[in-house]
């Protein structure tokens, strides 16, 4: 449990603000997905990626987020394979 403690406290730090990647899983979110997008966006925190995945839609979930995204480095679109 010590080392534990140590950890957390080194890890509290002033300052400290490690890359997190948020996964965000969408299928047929066409809708929705590009309010999640800029919710997640307006983060106060500033070390992230956003990681779109697309898991095979049928709606234009992907479109929607190359429209609005595609020139935010910060978002990123990965496709999976069709549902069948």
């Amino acid at each position: 449990m010590a080392s534990f403690e140590a950890t957390r406290t080194d890890s509290c730090r002033e300052g400290y603000e490690p890359f997190v990647s948020i996964i965000v899983p969408a299928y047929n979110e066409e809708l929705v997905i590009k309010n999640t997008i800029s919710s997640l966006l307006a983060s106060h925190y500033g070390n992230y990626e956003i990681i779109v995945v697309d898991d095979g839609s049928v709606d234009r979930t992907s479109d929607v987020v190359r429209e609005n995204f595609s020139a935010n480095e910060r978002v990123r679109l990965f496709l999976a394979a069709a549902r069948r």
